[in-house]
């Protein structure tokens, strides 16, 4: 931590001294210096530590000025006691001692005016004198002083014999006729340029004062609001940093800037800068906040680099059709016409796009919904956590828990950012910890997958049911099969025959199956491969607006392989509970399994777990794990041209004496064209 000067510029306007100039205060400040002369751009300058303020010699011209704390956060704060009606700064040796203890103990002792004294963080008073009983408030504030080369210190008209009375009388001059249409101009400008797009939208922050009155400005493809996350596992750092510029709704050409910072899940401290009439002020506050706290450029942050000890910027889509909640809070109350769809499809869709479950599902993960909502996350987002993860598991592989392993932690919660509460992060030493975060961001990936399948353009003649038009989006045919029907009885046979006897921890009941036929798939879908089979596979309630929209996906390259114990691809098994095991459905609840139409051609047998079985060898198409169990293969039924039905009953396997790691048999493909989406399963658990 470093002592760092400022001085008031003018009323609301304060700004830091150069570097040299803080050094030379700052050791005069330890030597208990009263007072202290300088020159200072050939003016002989006073310092008066005890009314802290600067004095130019020859014109008497007085500056306040005070002491800020460079913290290990890279924040400029301010530990200030109360004196007379105002607040003034601690000397730094007190103030450092403050900003070190005051997240570590309710209180401490310090040295204040020559004497022990004792703070009381709790309380916000430091109590002084003969048994202490003086006492007086004091309060920690962070800075929003600006660079050195915002201000001089000493001014050109400094110089000048110029008195106190005259420099008022000076101030509170009109400007000329010129200036002020000097200045209109330079407003009207600013306006044309503000063209906003009616695309995009940032809500206002809820803590703001006022925020019904205000929004978001947005210049062009502009959003003037970002929110930053800073994440220092050695140091139990969990924290943001909310900056938004606003204007009013109600005034014209009224502007702010507003701030909120604290620790991730709680409120935090805020402040609200009024600009006035000055956009271009507005702009130069929220811009060079912006590169204070992330030593990016707020015009150049599509090509943010993040910078070691600062801040990283959170990706968030501000189209409108994103949205914080994607779901209608109640489509039925809103919808101006009646569904065409079939009952059971409209409760299929309200099902799993329950966004109350979605964000349930992301806080089981220790997700901060609040400050990345789950429909605004980006995808180079998501990828940038992938990438992050892959460097711990680096780390883990090879047992390196150093410096790059913690860089890579902080730099995955910084970029995905996770609640703790005041408990320190989980630190991801163990693979089992490295896949509950892969299985966090495939969940985020799908509820990406979800939101943007919104956006997609609907062109109809009439009016449309909201849920008519998720329907719309997601293109995808659901077809409800009667419960009498064949295929309905194949579907819940094949589900009770191999819901196999490890499994006993729950039951199944077959609710509803419907009938998916996927747009494109059948165009795309590589049957020729041959040795087609209908296999299961399950995911959370929450993915299958995802799943149904994009279809199912392979891992992206920026993943880990850990988790994927054949490589990176999609996997499907022949026993319906192995599947149902990822539907991770409580008592009571409802999942959801897919059968696909699988074309696995010449399979890859494996008896064991082969990170790399991605790399097929020559003439094969597929990978199968082979397992201990498997459906009876004298009970299997074709149907539909060729396609296996493996049905059976789950029964162990004698054909050979070597020992498999799977219990249970595994299909993998490496590519999505091998896969087309059947009947989509929705089942009962118990």
């Amino acid at each position: 931590m470093e002592a760092v000067w400022e001085y008031q510029l003018s009323a609301k306007k304060w700004v830091r001294y150069d570097s040299s100039i803080s050094k030379l205060l700052t050791e005069e400040a330890g030597k208990n210096s009263k007072t202290f002369e300088t020159v200072i751009d050939g003016c002989s300058v006073v310092f008066d530590f005890e009314e802290l303020k600067q004095k130019t010699v020859n014109t008497k011209f007085l500056k306040p000025f005070r002491c800020a704390i460079l913290n290990h956060d890279n924040d400029y704060v301010l530990w200030e006691f109360k004196k007379g009606p105002r607040f003034v700064s601690f000397p730094p040796s007190t103030a450092i001692e403050l900003e070190q203890l005051h997240e570590q103990v309710n209180v401490t002792s310090v040295t204040f005016k020559g004497a022990k004294a004792t703070v009381s963080f709790e309380s916000k008073k430091i109590m002084y004198g003969d048994e202490e009983e003086n006492e007086t408030k004091i309060r920690r504030v962070i800075s929003e002083a600006e660079p050195s080369s915002s201000g001089q210190p000493v001014l050109p008209n400094d110089t000048q014999s110029t008195t106190r009375a005259t420099k008022r009388k000076d101030e509170i001059v009109r400007p000329r006729d010129e200036e002020v249409e000097n200045k209109k101009l330079k407003l009207d400008e600013a306006l044309k340029t503000a063209k906003k797009s009616n695309d995009l939208f940032a809500d206002v922050d809820e803590y703001c004062p006022g925020k019904d009155s205000k929004q978001v400005y947005i210049e062009k493809q502009d959003v003037y609001s970002v929110m930053l996350n800073q994440t220092n596992i050695a140091q139990n750092n969990n924290k943001y940093f909310l900056c938004q510029l606003l204007e009013s709704k109600v005034s014209s050409n009224a502007y702010y800037v507003f701030f909120r910072w604290g620790r991730v899940g709680l409120k935090g401290q805020n402040n609200l800068v009024s600009c006035g009439d000055d956009l271009e002020k507005a702009k130069k506050v929220f811009c060079n906040k912006f590169f204070d706290k992330t030593n990016n450029e707020f015009s150049t942050r599509k090509k943010f680099i993040k910078v070691k000890g600062k801040y990283d910027l959170i990706e968030m889509d501000y189209s409108k059709s994103k949205v914080d909640s994607p779901e209608p809070k109640s489509e039925d109350a809103e919808a101006p016409v009646d569904s065409k769809l079939h009952q059971q499809v409209q409760d299929l869709l309200k099902l799993i796009f329950d966004v109350k479950k979605m964000e349930e599902i992301a806080k089981g993960f220790d997700y901060d919904t609040r400050r990345a909502p789950l429909g605004k996350l980006t995808k180079g987002q998501i990828y940038a956590g992938y990438e992050a993860l892959k460097k711990i598991e680096d780390c883990i592989i090879v047992e390196k828990y150093g410096s790059e392993f913690k860089d890579a932690v902080d730099e995955y919660y910084t970029r995905i950012p996770h609640y703790f509460g005041m408990r320190p992060p989980t630190p991801i030493t163990t693979l089992d910890e490295l896949k509950q975060e892969l299985e966090l961001l495939e969940f985020l990936s799908d509820i990406e997958a979800a939101v943007a399948s919104l956006n997609v353009e609907v062109k109809s003649k009439e009016t449309l049911h909201p849920l008519d038009k998720k329907y719309a989006q997601l293109k995808c045919d659901l077809e409800p099969i009667p419960r009498d029907h064949d295929r309905f009885n194949l579907v819940e046979t094949y589900l009770m025959k191999t819901h196999t006897h490890a499994h006993n921890g729950f039951t199944m009941k077959l609710k509803n199956v419907y009938e998916v036929r996927k747009h494109g798939e059948d165009e795309k879908f590589k049957a020729e491969i041959g040795n087609r089979r209908l296999l299961w596979h399950g995911s959370r309630i929450t993915n299958w607006h995802g799943i149904l929209s994009s279809g199912l996906r392979i891992a992206p390259k920026e993943a880990p392989m850990t988790g994927y114990m054949f490589g990176k691809g999609v996997y499907f098994a022949d026993a319906s509970s192995k599947s149902a095991n990822y539907c991770f459905a409580r008592n009571g609840e409802t999942g959801i399994l897919v059968l696909s139409e699988v074309a696995l051609g010449a399979m890859n047998q494996l008896i064991r777990a082969d990170y790399n079985a991605n790399k097929l060898p020559a003439g094969k198409s597929s990978t199968m794990g082979v397992g201990r169990y498997a459906p009876n293969h004298q009970q299997y039924i074709t149907i539909d041209d060729d396609v296996v039905v493996p049905c059976g009953d789950i029964i162990e396997q004698d054909d050979t004496n070597e020992r498999k790691d799977l219990m249970f048999n595994e299909y993998i493909v490496y590519d999505t064209n091998q896969i087309k989406l059947r009947y989509l399963v929705e089942v009962e658990f118990n």
